[in-house]
Parts: C-alpha cells; sequence; structure tokens
C-alpha cells in the first residue's frame, strides 16, 4: 500500500530559481527596500515620474519645421508662378510685336510732295551734325529772335556777354543739318527701326541733341520770317513740328516724351508765342492751317504707346533667362528691398515683373477700347485705369507706372496744343473758329473779346496750354 511522501522541508539555502545563490558576504550587505508607489506617482524625493507625452523642446522643433516647410512651399509656389506667367508674358508681347510690325508707318509730308524712302536715317544724320553745338548759345538765340518777332524787348543779365555767333552765323554754318531734317519730313516713311529683342536697353535719343535740332529750326523759320518769307517760315515750323510727331509715334517711352517736347517748342515757341500769323499772308496761313490738320489726322489716340513699351518691357526680361537679380540697379531698389516689397508674391520678382508686365498689357489693350475711332478720351474712365496701375501693390508696378502716366498726360497735352493752334489759324484767317474736341474730353475753349483778340485754351490743362491770338 502505497503511503504519500511528505514532501521535504524548504532549505533556507535554496534561492528561488533563476536567482542566484546568497553569499555570507551578501547577507551582511543592508537591503534598501523601495516604498510603495504613492497615488499620483510621487517619489519619496519629491520628484515626479516622466510623462506619457512629447517634451516641450520636441513641440519647439517640430513647429520650426512646419514653418519651413510651408515657407519652402509658399516660395516654391511663387517662383513657379512666375514661370508661368513669365511665359504668357512672353507669348503676348510676341503677338503684340507682329501686330505693331505689320502696321504702315506710312505718312504724308505735312506741306509740298511726300517722296520715297524712310525718314529715321535723314533724322539721325542732322542729330549728328549737331551733337556737339552750345546748347544754351542756341535757347538764347532762340529767344532774342521770339523777341524780335514779337515785338517785345528781351530781358537778360545786364552783364549778359553777346552771343559768340549770330543766328545767321549758326543757322549758316548747319545747313546740312536742316536739309536732312527737311528731307526726313517729307520722307514717307516714319518707322523707327528696332531691335526688339534689346527691351529696355534699346538705345534712345538725348533729349538736349533733338531739341538743339529743333530749337535750330525754329531759328531758321523766324529768321526766314524776319526777312518777310512768311511761306518760307511756315514750312520750316511744319518739318520741325514732323520731327516731332516722328518721336512721339516711336516705340520707346523716352522718345515719345522726346517727341512731346519738340511738338511744344514748334508750336508754342515758334507760332503761339511770337504771335507769327502777323508776318503771315493769306497763302502761307493758308499751308499752316492744312499742315496743322494733317498733323492732328497722324496722332491717333490707339493706346499703342503702352502696348509698345510693354512689349520692350517682356522681351527686357525674356533676355534674363528668368533670373531678375540686378535688373533694377540704377533705380534706388536693391533686389533685396524688392524682393521684400513682393511679399505678396512669394518675394519672386520674376512673379513681380510677369504680373505687372501682364497688366500693362491689358491696360493697353482698355486703353485701344476707350480711344478707338474717337478724338477724345473719357478721361474718367482712364484716370481709373491709371489709378488702378499706380495704386497696385506690386512694387514694379508702382516704379514703373509713372513713367507710363506721364507719357499718356504730355500725350494728351501735345494733341490739346495742335488743335489750339489750328484753331487760332481759323480765327486768324478771318474764318469762324471751330471747337476742336480736346483730347482730354469735352471740347477746346476760345473766346474773342470786343478787340478781336482771341484767347484759347483746354480747360484741362489751361496751365499749360493758353495762349492768346491777337488781330
Amino acid at each position: 500500500m502505497n503511503r504519500a511522501v511528505p514532501p521535504l522541508p524548504e532549505d533556507p539555502t535554496i534561492e528561488p530559481a533563476g536567482l542566484p545563490l546568497a553569499t555570507p558576504d551578501d547577507q551582511s550587505r543592508p537591503v534598501a527596500r523601495q516604498a510603495p508607489a504613492e497615488s499620483g506617482g510621487k517619489r519619496p524625493d519629491g520628484a515626479h515620474g516622466a510623462t506619457s507625452g512629447p517634451s516641450l523642446s520636441r513641440l519647439v522643433w517640430t513647429g520650426v519645421l512646419t514653418l519651413l516647410g510651408l515657407l519652402t512651399t509658399w516660395l516654391g509656389a511663387g517662383h513657379w508662378r512666375g514661370g508661368v506667367q513669365m511665359r504668357e508674358l512672353e507669348r503676348l508681347a510676341a503677338l503684340e510685336q507682329a501686330a505693331f510690325d505689320s502696321r504702315s508707318a506710312l505718312r504724308p509730308a505735312l506741306w509740298g510732295a511726300t517722296d520715297h524712302g524712310a525718314a529715321w536715317p535723314h533724322y539721325e544724320a542732322a542729330i549728328a551734325d549737331v551733337a556737339k553745338l552750345d546748347s544754351p548759345l542756341i535757347a538764347r538765340l532762340c529767344r532774342m529772335a521770339a523777341a524780335t518777332l514779337s515785338g517785345q524787348p528781351l530781358r537778360e543779365p545786364p552783364n549778359q556777354q553777346p552771343p559768340a555767333q549770330s543766328a545767321a552765323e549758326l543757322v549758316a554754318a548747319h545747313t546740312l543739318a536742316l536739309a536732312e531734317l527737311r528731307a526726313g519730313a517729307h520722307a514717307e516713311d516714319s518707322r523707327l527701326p528696332m531691335t526688339w529683342s534689346a527691351g529696355l536697353s534699346h538705345r534712345c535719343h538725348n533729349l538736349l541733341t533733338a531739341r538743339v535740332l529743333c530749337n535750330l529750326a525754329v531759328l531758321d523759320a523766324h529768321q526766314a520770317a524776319r526777312a518777310g518769307q512768311g511761306l518760307v517760315a511756315v514750312q520750316r515750323l511744319l518739318d520741325a513740328m514732323q520731327l516731332g510727331r516722328d518721336f512721339l509715334q516711336a516705340p520707346i517711352l523716352i522718345d515719345q516724351m522726346i517727341g512731346c517736347a519738340l511738338l511744344a517748342i514748334a508750336a508754342r515757341e515758334g507760332v503761339a508765342q511770337v504771335d507769327l500769323w502777323r508776318h503771315l499772308d493769306d497763302a502761307a496761313r493758308a499751308v499752316l492751317a492744312e499742315g496743322l490738320a494733317r498733323l492732328d489726322a497722324s496722332l491717333p489716340l490707339d493706346g499703342e504707346w503702352l502696348t509698345s513699351e510693354a512689349v520692350l518691357f517682356a522681351n527686357h526680361f525674356a533676355q534674363l533667362k528668368g533670373s531678375v537679380s540686378g535688373a533694377f540697379f540704377g533705380t534706388g531698389h536693391s533686389d533685396l528691398s524688392m524682393r521684400l516689397q513682393a511679399w505678396r508674391y512669394g518675394c519672386s520678382l520674376t512673379l513681380a515683373v510677369a504680373n505687372h508686365g501682364l497688366a500693362h498689357l491689358a491696360a493697353g489693350e482698355r486703353l485701344r477700347e476707350l480711344a478707338a475711332g474717337k478724338a477724345s478720351l473719357d478721361m474718367p474712365a482712364v484716370t481709373r485705369l491709371h489709378d488702378e496701375l499706380s495704386g497696385s501693390t506690386n512694387p514694379v508696378s508702382r516704379l514703373c507706372t509713372p513713367n507710363l502716366l506721364s507719357g499718356t498726360e504730355n500725350r494728351l497735352l501735345s494733341l490739346a496744343q495742335m488743335r489750339l493752334l489750328r484753331m487760332a489759324c481759323q480765327h486768324a484767317r478771318g474764318e469762324a473758329v471751330e471747337a476742336l474736341p480736346d483730347p482730354h474730353g469735352g471740347t477746346l475753349r476760345c473766346v474773342v473779346d470786343d478787340a478781336g483778340d482771341a484767347t484759347l485754351w483746354s480747360d484741362a490743362q489751361r496751365k499749360h496750354t493758353e495762349f492768346t491770338k491777337r488781330r
């Protein structure tokens, strides 16, 4: 009969499985007991246990990296959009350039026969001939001739020395330049040779040199009028006006501004301020009236002066192959300054440039629509158009738009002066004065007093256009 074997008593020297046996030395060491965990996870020394969430430094770095990612995406998007819009600008500019080149640049002479050939080679030869002339000397001689024609004394400083040359000597020394000017004024093709790919770096003319040539022509006309050759004087002045007209129709904005100045010189200093009509017979007055009418008809308000400059703008930046660094050197704005101002465009100057170019082309198209078939512009609409451009947040638009506005204002002023001169010519011929359209809107003004003197002006630009035509 099997009996249950009682269990062996536990050996105090046997350790639980997996634990080393205690040695006599171990038994002599004090045993540190771990205090039971208290509520809240606090240790007896007061220190807190590790939290389960991320540390503060990890949160900061995560935020920084997120912001850097967003910034990189924003800048990359600006760069990408800049490339897309620049390609669109180049496409539209190429269409405008082709349309500009396909338009006829033929125009009639303002008097006499119109010859075959190009005008600008003659103009360039004339400008080169007078390039070294003393501009203050010519301006002074013009004032002296004008004072003689108008019968008014010339006020000069008391210690002013006599001119080194007389007007007759100066005109005689530059008959070649005056002959070239006349040949250019009668050539039928007024197209300025253009290298469109040069963009804004295209060679433009010098205002002072062009003024010297125009002043010389006015001086020549005044000499003829004093000699009793009124018809010759009118012909010389109309040739000078044709020079101004051809400058005004050039694609380059600076040349257009020069054209406005030349037209003002020929119209005001050549005719209005000296009351030239007193020296003209009926035949000369008829030639002047016909020439002014032709000039007015050859200066349409078509808005092309905006689009042609936009083509040059687009071609200029297209040559930079997407990199506009240094493009604004000389404007008073560094690349860094322009990029910071272009923060709305992802700090991308390429995007800012393309955005302005597209807005520039769109403004030219709207101006064409406003001026289509009209003799004057809807100035409130033009003003709103200009305000949209000048009020843009685009730093490139803020930099470039004031020049465009000046070009438009000066063109309208030149047209107003031409039409006022036509009205004054009608009054001088004893005809009923026709109220011609004011390019700024409305009609030009002419009031004749009891003595028969006529005062003519534009309401929009009275300070710059008012003059009196005396009987």
